[in-house]
């Protein structure tokens, strides 16, 4: 056990609960990440393997003992390979709400656990879980008892892997469910309760290459709908009405990698709340660190997208733009995290009143740190900037750390902010491969782009953007300008709080007063790109910028061609945080 954990059992009362599992609460503290922390526990065999209880990942849950803090699912594998379990837990102080489901028989018992409404229409929640029996089942959230099977004609190996509650489609007083595998589905079925009858396949002819999402109701008949992308065959993401099973649109692949052209695009979806602000909640689609000659060396990205039209939105690179970065004396290069393996949504990170998104980049750092590599990303689903960038690289313990999927979990602690969730799959703290889950508190702080920039002599608006996580744990930001004007010198400015109008000197938007200077003057190259690297802990503006502080952002460059000498890009009011 590390240091912080005895200074947190000498402070606080540690109890172990659920056969095994270590709950460590934190106490609540401004500006204090960590919020709580479940750790499993393991016992090597002499004859090889372990036993006891890993811990996998969290789910949300919602607050079904209402006390009105959301609560939460933890999953974990008993004696490490041979059977599942799933348990919940208060958001209030991490106890055990009801004992422990488990199940005897070998097989994937609890692997994917999701809340799917009423099923069978007893007026109580249920949820999918998958079951070593009849692969995948519907069960009573509260007994646990098998309501029914689902399954296909076809037997599909870790079908159940994704989960996609659709509510009641056909009008009969029960919520249905879409099933799939967790990613490159072969078959994506439609199952109907009460019984879990199959109605609606879509098959991938073999290939396995299908991912699916729900954004809610997309074409306005008060029926959830269902999107469905195929990255293998057409790189396309196909809306289908649940009505009919019709296509309502299709959205084919967009170039703009600025590798060499994206591959893997569709590979995973997520729901999105009303960016675009036209009634229909909208969606990420993901393309995962690869390109055109597939050996995935390019840098990943994801494109918000229009729920209603499929129309391009927004996109969102993958952190860390250094093709390679030193870090320590290693040089690590960054474009291999696969970012957007994973997505979740579901919960609001920063408070802004958007859905935010989780994402995966499970391969990051892997050629740099075999003990402990992968990153958890947390994507503002409003603007598209990086809020939180969580990586398992810095630890102090021996120990393998890999980090598994991340979740928003709810509310825990009453602040009006969802917390994060992460798995550290193979985690040995607590034996071998153990496994733990930490919850990080939700955190403000976001970046909106505003006071847009004229045209500049080259016929181009110039766009400030920011590359990097907006947590100021991790230094690691570079601000950007792209269709600058090439060869012109470019200066970056900030000012405190935000300005709303372009008041200042030159037409600025930093409020005329206490702006300072970001960096050395930097040249614009000939594609238009210019930035500066923002160190936020060791540069004399980082002590004035803290988690809550809010600042104007803004960029001027030299154009002799224009009327007025001075260009300049839209700013940007940012709020840092944690």
């Amino acid at each position: 056990m590390n240091l912080r954990m005895q200074l947190c059992r000498t402070s606080l009362s540690i109890s172990l609960i659920a056969a095994g599992i270590w709950t460590v609460c934190v106490p609540i503290a401004s500006g204090q990440r960590l919020l709580r922390e479940h750790m499993g526990a393991s016992i090597p065999l002499q004859n090889g393997g372990v036993t006891g209880d890993a811990l996998a990942f969290s789910r949300p849950l919602g607050d079904v003992n209402g006390d009105g803090f959301d609560d939460y699912i933890l999953v974990g594998l008993k004696n490490r390979e041979f059977s599942g379990w799933y348990e919940f837990r208060s958001g209030l102080n991490g106890a055990l709400l009801a004992p422990r489901y488990t199940s005897l028989i070998p097989g994937p018992f609890g692997d994917n656990v999701v809340l799917v409404g009423d099923f069978n229409g007893d007026g109580r929640e249920d949820l999918v879980r998958t079951s070593p029996v009849n692969s995948i089942e519907v069960a009573d959230l509260w007994s646990g008892a098998t309501i029914a099977g689902l399954s296909t004609g076809v037997a599909i190996f870790g079908y159940g892997g994704t989960v996609v509650p659709l509510g009641d489609i056909n009008g009969d007083g029960f919520d249905d469910v879409a099933v799939a595998e967790r990613s490159g589905a072969e078959r994506i079925g439609i199952h109907l309760g009460p019984s879990g009858v199959l109605v609606m396949e879509f098959t991938s002819f073999g290939a396995g290459s299908l991912s699916v999402a729900s954004s809610g109701d997309l074409n306005g008949d008060g029926i959830a709908d269902l999107l469905i992308g195929d990255f293998f065959f057409n790189d396309e993401v196909r809306a289908v009405s649940m009505a009919d099973f019709s296509t309502l649109y299709t959205i084919h692949a967009d170039g703009g990698c600025r590798c060499l052209g994206a591959s893997f695009y569709t590979w995973a979806m997520a729901a999105l709340s009303d960016i675009d602000g036209d009634g229909v909640r909208d969606f990420a689609v993901s393309a995962p660190a690869g390109n055109s000659s597939g050996n995935s060396s390019g840098r990943g990205f994801l494109e918000f997208r229009s729920g209603r039209t499929g129309a391009f939105l927004r996109r969102v690179d993958e952190p860390f733009p250094r093709q390679f970065e030193m870090l320590g004396i290693n040089y690590v290069n960054h474009d291999i995290g696969k970012f957007g393996l994973y997505m979740h949504s579901g919960g609001d990170f920063n408070g802004d009143g958007y859905e935010d998104l989780v994402v995966g980049s499970p391969e990051r750092y892997r050629y740099l740190d075999s003990s402990g590599f992968g990153a958890v990303t947390v994507i503002s689903g409003y603007t598209g900037e990086v809020l939180v960038d969580a990586t398992p690289l810095g630890q102090t313990e021996s120990t393998i750390r890999r980090f598994a999927e991340g979740f928003l979990i709810g509310d825990l602690d009453g602040d009006g902010l969802d917390e994060l969730a992460i798995g550290w799959a193979q985690d040995s703290e607590g034996g071998p491969q153990s496994g733990q889950v930490w919850i990080y508190r939700g955190s403000a702080g976001d970046a909106l782009s505003y006071c847009p920039a004229p045209l500049h002599s080259g016929g181009k608006s110039a766009r400030l953007q920011l590359d990097g996580s907006l947590s100021l744990i991790n230094d690691d930001m570079w601000l950007q300008v792209y269709d600058g004007l090439p060869g012109s010198l470019c200066l970056f400015l900030a000012a405190a709080g935000t300005h709303s109008s372009p008041t200042g000197t030159n037409g600025l938007c930093l409020g005329n007063q206490g702006e300072f200077r970001l960096g050395q003057p930097t040249l614009t190259r000939l594609d238009g790109l210019a930035e500066t690297e923002l160190d936020v802990t060791n540069a004399p503006y980082a002590a004035s910028w803290f988690p809550g502080s809010t600042w104007t952002l803004q960029a001027v460059f030299r154009d002799t061609g224009a009327a007025v000498p001075l260009g300049r890009t839209n700013a940007l009011a940012l709020q840092w945080g944690w």
